[in-house]
């Protein structure tokens, strides 16, 4: 099967229109079109409808595109794994939420860099759904998330609890001894749900049902320039901000009526799968 068709197929399919398709890959449009032709052609099934404003996957389609991301996930390990059989001994393909990278797993990839030279590292930052079907097709060797796995051919331990606190720079800082939930309401708050769903149900026992922030943010890190320099609130995990309440650049403000519950990640690998890739990520780390 032709690997340009899949990528181009896997492009429309993201995109939903051909014209950005043919963008994104840097061709004319007339190659998006003979591609998918080929691929319909060769697969003997009808995979995408173009209506006048975007384009629909039919159920081969969708079928299709899941075994299409393994394809291309296959031919770069592939790849990677022949360019690399005499410099390293072993591979290591990481997957991670972006708030779990940045709280808990920079030291760990430091550690394995700096003292395992053997070892070449793969890591991707994506979300917990994404990290669920690469387990699933194995272009995973280790996930970290904040959902859970339920499954036995899998691993699932908790790897860190991270504490969800409400910060802001020392200068906006009006309620010393703490806030009300009622005034929490009142404040420019900058949110950021870094975590599934079922992580952040206590945000609707603070604020109404549906209530929208006036700013939010995908990635949480990003919101640290804009507490530093203006006057924001947000809820961040304490991992993530420890040093900036230890210099006093940003401090904490307790909540008065409500505590957070405490918002667990988890490390998952395949049951079956080396000792050594969980060894790389202890539970506790020593330095």
């Amino acid at each position: 099967m032709n690997i340009e068709a899949l990528k181009t197929f896997i492009a429309v399919a993201e995109l939903k229109n051909f014209t950005k398709a043919a963008q994104h890959l840097i061709v004319v449009q007339s190659t998006i079109t003979n591609r998918i032709k080929e691929l319909e052609r060769e697969i003997g099934q009808q995979l995408l409808i173009r209506t006048n404003k975007s384009v629909i996957l039919t159920h081969a389609g969708e079928h299709l595109l899941s075994y299409a991301y393994q394809f291309i996930d296959m031919e770069s390990k592939m790849l990677d794994e022949i360019n690399s059989i005499d410099t390293y001994t072993h591979r290591l393909n990481v997957g991670s939420v972006n708030c779990i990278y940045c709280c808990h797993l920079q030291p760990y990839f430091s550690n394995i860099i700096q003292n395992h030279k053997d070892v070449q590292v793969n890591l991707t930052l994506t979300h917990s759904r994404t990290l669920m079907q690469s387990l699933h097709n194995q272009s995973l060797d280790i996930a970290f998330s904040y959902l859970p796995l339920h499954d036995p051919n899998y691993h699932c331990t908790v790897f860190r609890d991270d504490e969800i606190i409400l910060v802001t720079a020392p200068g906006n800082d009006v309620y010393p001894n703490g806030i009300h939930n009622d005034q929490l309401i009142k404040l420019p708050i900058i949110y950021s749900k870094f975590a599934p769903k079922v992580g952040f149900d206590w945000i609707h026992s603070i604020f109404p049902t549906n209530h929208v922030f006036q700013f939010t943010i995908s990635v949480m890190e990003k919101i640290i320039p804009f507490l530093l320099e203006q006057p924001y609130y947000a809820f961040l995990p304490r991992k993530l901000v420890e040093s900036y309440l230890a210099n006093g650049s940003l401090c904490e403000i307790k909540l008065l009526d409500f505590q957070i519950p405490s918002m667990p990640c988890y490390r998952i690998t395949h049951a079956k799968a080396r000792e050594d890739f969980t060894s790389y990520f202890p539970l506790e780390l020593h330095t």
